[in-house]
């Protein structure tokens, strides 16, 4: 999953709602000063309308689904091997994720989420919430949503529970 392929690299992930349109998708790549960008066949018609709304294409173009023009196969990056590890040292206060509002009433707000904010959020479910090693949860909410990734699936994936 890339949340976690992200962190590994020490790159910041910046997940974007696949509903938004190719002019607000490109506020965000803009605004984030994104340099890459990994969309799911039937999504990269749209992804390339917002990179060419927002300037400079972005550098890295993986694809999930398979290999097009221009875009990598994101399956490939799975496959490099171990020799191509990155040994990358991600530091409590090192941002992970760049998360953004809706932006329902004016632009979308980007808030930088570091990987000690991350953890204390794992643990607060795990203590508050009550979850443990022997949850089973069924995950149907969206990925770019933080209450998905922050609150449910991150957390069983930090307890080591069936996700």
């Amino acid at each position: 999953m890339l949340t976690f392929a992200t962190a590994k690299l020490g790159v910041v992930l910046v997940p974007v709602n696949f509903m938004l349109g190719p002019s607000e998708i490109a506020f965000i790549l803009g605004h984030s000063g994104a340099t890459g960008i990994v969309a799911q066949d039937g999504f990269t018609e749209t992804a390339e309308r917002a990179l060419a709304e927002a300037g400079p294409a972005a550098g890295v173009r993986g694809r999930i689904g398979g290999a097009a023009d221009g875009w990598e196969d994101v399956a490939d990056w799975w496959t490099a091997g171990p020799e191509h590890e990155p040994e990358v040292a991600v530091a409590d206060d090192d941002p992970l994720r760049l998360m953004y509002t809706s932006g329902t009433e004016s632009r979308p707000k980007g808030v930088m989420l570091p990987s000690r904010s991350l953890i204390a959020q794992y643990v607060s479910c795990v203590i508050d919430g009550g979850m443990s090693v022997d949850d089973v949860e069924v995950h149907s909410l969206p990925m770019y949503h933080c209450a998905q990734l922050d609150c449910f699936f991150s957390v069983d994936v930090y307890l080591g529970a069936p996700a």
